[in-house]
């Protein structure tokens, strides 16, 4: 949602890119809706009417990697029970979602590059050439250039995923687009709750007025806590709570109860700092 000129070009941009079917390259800050932009892509591409298959690197560690991306047969392992298809095969004729793909780590990328090269792939245990036609969308926030300078991530591969780079905009980078996207987000927070909620226009300007470092989730995080705050389904200002406002009353109390509520037990002569430090660990 978004009506912005920065929100208007971004979606130009994944137009573009959904019309194609080379790599795209999602760039962006946590938050920023990375897993949306691949499923708008996605869905406006003629790959639309079959799977997109999202993959979190996050989890693929080295004993993980090719079970889960290219499956396994039955025995290939302890607790290999059956034939288990990975999700390179699950995404055959679709679009394969690699998120956070800067977390891969580095012993197993050529063995993605090859895959993504030649099309084709071995469950592990399996002696069969399987080929599996994708079209390939990666995502990150973090800076895979620096990554590729200081050895962390394969150059070629690089290249081979970043064909077609998309910078996600942050949300301060779009604070024009704040009420549209809180109305939005207000009625799907609604749709759960089986409630219509509404904003007053101070608690808007308030929203107006943040920073967002979290971007758009965090914004979806501040609405759902007001939502749970607000009187009659309305949200004042005074609703509006942002994370960082939570972490830090957070802090402050774990401190105040530290220092007023000594354990039992507690020796009258142990230094007050060195006790609070102690109550806090």
């Amino acid at each position: 949602a978004g009506s912005s000129a920065t929100f208007s070009q971004y979606r130009a941009k994944l137009v573009k890119a959904a019309k194609t079917q080379v790599p795209t390259f999602l760039v962006g800050e946590t938050g920023t809706g990375k897993e949306l932009a691949a499923e708008f892509i996605h869905s406006h591409s003629s790959r639309a009417e079959q799977q997109l298959v999202v993959v979190d690197c996050t989890i693929l560690t080295e004993a993980l990697f090719e079970s889960e991306l290219f499956g396994h047969e039955k025995g290939a392992f302890t607790g290999a029970t059956g034939v288990k298809k990975g999700l390179f095969e699950l995404a055959n004729k679709g679009t394969l979602f690699l998120d956070e793909i800067g977390e891969l780590p580095l012993s197993q990328q050529p063995k993605l590059l090859r895959a993504l090269e030649t099309g084709q792939f071995r469950r592990v245990g399996g002696t069969a050439a399987l080929i599996s036609d994708v079209r390939v969308i990666c995502a990150t926030h973090r800076n895979l250039a620096a990554m590729v300078k200081a050895g962390e991530f394969r150059e070629d591969l690089f290249y081979r995923l970043s064909v077609f780079p998309v910078q996600i905009p942050s949300l301060r980078e779009r604070l024009k687009d704040i009420p549209e996207l809180t109305a939005y987000l207000l009625k799907q927070i609604g749709q759960q709750d089986g409630q219509v909620y509404t904003i007053s226009k101070e608690a808007l300007i308030k929203l107006l007025k943040h920073r967002w470092p979290g971007n758009i989730r965090e914004l979806k995080n501040c609405l759902q806590l007001a939502c749970s705050l607000c009187d009659n389904q309305h949200i004042i200002e005074e609703d509006i709570t942002y994370m960082q406002q939570v972490l830090d009353d957070v802090v402050a109390t774990t401190v105040t109860a530290a220092i007023v509520e000594p354990r039992i037990g507690t020796s009258s002569k142990t230094n007050p700092l060195q006790q609070m430090e102690s109550d806090i660990i």
